[in-house]
């Protein structure tokens, strides 16, 4: 059974392949990396010491990281990305817009709407690098 799982088609793009893979080694490059923080000493990590496997995994995956993110950028994946973020953003505005219009606000109530938008806009982009992501724009 468990062969067939690992067999099951996955309807992916290989864009979205690309990017999960660089997203599933960044997190095993920084599990890695707290494991080795964790290392009473030096010594620990030198070969035969407590953390050595640890030091050599993430040597391995850093590696693998570097790779599949060349491979990604080659893709053009972040290009498609900027484009799939700019379409929802699009999208975003004028569904807002639309909903704002049938308010029938006066001219200053929908100069206040658009500034508390802009605002609230400008905050949904305020993510920290590094930051898990749970949806994917791909």
């Amino acid at each position: 059974m468990y062969a067939h799982a690992m067999a099951a088609p996955l309807n992916v793009t290989p864009w979205q392949a690309l990017l999960g893979e660089v997203r599933r080694t960044a997190g095993a490059v920084a599990f890695l990396d707290r494991k080795i923080a964790e290392a009473p000493d030096d010594d620990s990590l030198l070969q035969g010491g407590t953390h050595n496997e640890w030091l050599r995994l993430r040597q391995q995956e850093r590696q693998h990281l570097a790779r599949v993110s060349k491979m990604a950028l080659d893709a053009g994946v972040a290009e498609r990305m900027v484009a799939q973020y700019e379409m929802e953003g699009e999208m975003i505005a004028g569904l807002m817009m639309r909903v704002v219009g049938q308010l029938q606000l006066n001219d200053e109530q929908m100069d206040h709407a658009r500034i508390i938008m802009r605002n609230e806009l400008l905050a949904l982009g305020n993510t920290q690098e590094g930051e898990v992501v749970s949806e994917d724009p791909l």
